[in-house]
């Protein structure tokens, strides 16, 4: 036993569940085991149980847990989840009360990024980063000055595909520099978006960016192409 805080990463993806202790910065070697997809109780009874292995009896001070779905970052609700048996679960709720510890949740990506941002000892050393994650399903993360950007619904990131989840990272990022001011960055981050003219989001964020750019030509077939794809019941490629 040292000074140093215990804690306890959970890293459910759709195939595999994987736990690690961390003290002091020195990750402990994780446990992993295969995902239980028989439905939320036993998916969360597995959680609950590796955690408890990891522990070997002692009580940590924190649960992070990263998971493949749109998390309400207030309430740790994971409101769909990709993958996995989990729709509208308030699974930090859940998890809080059957551990008696403080316990944190939040999309996977999303936390992924956040350590990417960091040093091994804890300091930020990228201050922006958007990372596209590869696994069961497609994902990414976004961090903007330092801090995890989410979104209003928690889904900046998700993507049902590779190309989705890049035009979902670039429109959430253009969204933020025009309501930040900084349109010379947001006009950088619309040449990415036309990349992708068939995703809604892509195109919706295009739109916005056109306009604070007072493009109104450009704003015209932008709607109108988003017009399309939706009246044609599409969404992304």
């Amino acid at each position: 036993m040292t000074g140093e805080p215990f804690v306890i990463g959970v890293d459910v993806g759709g195939t595999k569940v994987a736990v690690a202790g961390m003290r002091g910065g020195v990750i402990g070697e994780p446990l992993v085991k295969p995902t239980d997809r028989s439905g939320a109780d036993g998916l969360i009874a597995q959680i609950v149980s590796e955690i408890e292995e990891v522990a070997a009896g002692e009580s940590p001070a924190a649960v992070g847990i990263g998971i493949p779905s749109v998390v309400e970052w207030a309430t740790g609700r994971a409101r769909n989840t990709t993958n996995l048996p989990l729709r509208d679960v308030p699974l930090r709720s859940f998890m809080g009360d059957r551990l008696g510890l403080p316990v944190f949740v939040d999309n996977d990506a999303t936390v992924a990024a956040l350590a990417e941002v960091h040093d091994e000892s804890g300091l930020l050393n990228v201050r922006s980063l958007v990372m596209i994650t590869v696994g069961t399903g497609i994902g990414a993360g976004i961090v903007i000055d330092g801090r995890a950007y989410r979104g209003a619904t928690g889904a900046a990131g998700g993507g049902a595909g590779c190309a989705g989840a890049a035009a979902a990272a670039a429109g959430r990022l253009a969204e933020y520099l025009v309501e930040t001011g900084d349109l010379n960055a947001a006009a950088e981050a619309a040449g990415r978006l036309k990349r992708f003219p068939g995703d809604v989001g892509a195109l919706a964020a295009l739109a916005q960016v056109e306009t604070a750019r007072g493009d109104p030509d450009s704003v015209g077939q932008t709607v109108a192409s988003l017009l399309g794809r939706l009246s044609s019941g599409g969404d992304r490629y």
